[in-house]
Protein backbone atom coordinates (compact mmCIF):
# COMPACT_ATOMS: atom_id res chain seq x y z
CA UNK A 1 0.00 0.00 0.00
CA UNK A 2 1.55 3.33 -1.41
CA UNK A 3 1.67 6.26 1.47
CA UNK A 4 -0.95 8.47 0.00
CA UNK A 5 -3.48 5.25 -0.56
CA UNK A 6 -5.82 4.81 2.53
CA UNK A 7 -6.72 1.58 3.70
CA UNK A 8 -10.20 2.12 2.41
CA UNK A 9 -8.69 2.76 -1.20
CA UNK A 10 -6.46 -0.68 -0.80
CA UNK A 11 -9.90 -2.18 0.52
CA UNK A 12 -11.60 -1.76 -2.29
CA UNK A 13 -9.22 -2.86 -4.62
CA UNK A 14 -9.99 -5.91 -6.90
CA UNK A 15 -6.49 -7.32 -5.55
CA UNK A 16 -7.47 -7.71 -2.61
CA UNK A 17 -9.31 -11.51 -2.01
CA UNK A 18 -12.88 -12.00 -0.27
CA UNK A 19 -10.66 -13.64 2.27
CA UNK A 20 -8.54 -11.12 3.20
CA UNK A 21 -11.87 -8.85 3.75
CA UNK A 22 -13.09 -11.15 5.86
CA UNK A 23 -10.43 -11.41 7.76
CA UNK A 24 -9.82 -7.74 8.28
CA UNK A 25 -13.98 -7.96 8.74
CA UNK A 26 -13.32 -10.21 11.83
CA UNK A 27 -10.83 -7.89 13.12
CA UNK A 28 -13.76 -5.34 13.37
CA UNK A 29 -12.55 -3.35 10.79
CA UNK A 30 -15.30 -1.57 9.56
CA UNK A 31 -14.02 -0.32 6.07
CA UNK A 32 -13.78 -4.19 4.93
CA UNK A 33 -17.67 -4.44 5.17
CA UNK A 34 -17.89 -1.45 3.27
CA UNK A 35 -15.79 -2.52 0.67
CA UNK A 36 -17.86 -5.68 0.34
CA UNK A 37 -20.81 -3.84 0.15
CA UNK A 38 -19.38 -2.20 -2.50
CA UNK A 39 -18.57 -4.99 -4.61
CA UNK A 40 -21.43 -7.40 -3.65
CA UNK A 41 -24.66 -4.73 -2.48
CA UNK A 42 -25.60 -4.67 -6.08
CA UNK A 43 -25.93 -8.32 -6.65
CA UNK A 44 -27.48 -9.07 -3.26
CA UNK A 45 -29.43 -6.14 -3.71
CA UNK A 46 -30.98 -7.02 -7.57
CA UNK A 47 -31.26 -10.84 -6.75
CA UNK A 48 -33.39 -9.49 -4.20
CA UNK A 49 -35.32 -7.35 -6.11
CA UNK A 50 -36.04 -10.16 -9.09
CA UNK A 51 -37.27 -12.55 -6.38
CA UNK A 52 -39.26 -9.62 -4.14
CA UNK A 53 -40.83 -7.82 -6.74
CA UNK A 54 -39.97 -5.08 -3.85
CA UNK A 55 -37.55 -1.94 -3.80
CA UNK A 56 -38.22 -1.85 -0.30
CA UNK A 57 -37.96 -5.03 0.69
CA UNK A 58 -34.84 -5.71 -1.49
CA UNK A 59 -33.07 -2.86 0.35
CA UNK A 60 -33.95 -4.27 3.56
CA UNK A 61 -32.62 -7.58 2.55
CA UNK A 62 -29.51 -6.38 1.13
CA UNK A 63 -29.29 -4.85 3.99
CA UNK A 64 -29.93 -8.02 6.77
CA UNK A 65 -27.62 -9.95 4.22
CA UNK A 66 -24.60 -7.46 4.78
CA UNK A 67 -25.35 -6.94 8.87
CA UNK A 68 -25.33 -10.23 9.23
CA UNK A 69 -22.02 -10.92 7.59
CA UNK A 70 -20.64 -8.44 9.99
CA UNK A 71 -22.15 -9.68 13.16
CA UNK A 72 -21.98 -13.29 12.66
CA UNK A 73 -18.75 -15.86 11.35
CA UNK A 74 -20.98 -17.75 9.26
CA UNK A 75 -19.58 -17.88 5.67
CA UNK A 76 -16.58 -20.57 5.53
CA UNK A 77 -14.48 -20.12 2.29
CA UNK A 78 -14.56 -24.44 1.99
CA UNK A 79 -18.17 -23.92 0.89
CA UNK A 80 -17.93 -21.89 -1.96
CA UNK A 81 -17.40 -18.24 -3.19
CA UNK A 82 -18.60 -15.27 -1.17
CA UNK A 83 -20.44 -14.44 -3.90
CA UNK A 84 -22.57 -17.70 -3.62
CA UNK A 85 -22.80 -17.29 0.01
CA UNK A 86 -24.28 -14.21 -0.27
Amino acid sequence: MGSTESWEDTASDSTVSDVELLTFLRAGQVDALRALYRRYGRLVYTLSRRILHSDEEAEEITQDVFLTLWRRDAYRADRGSLSRYL
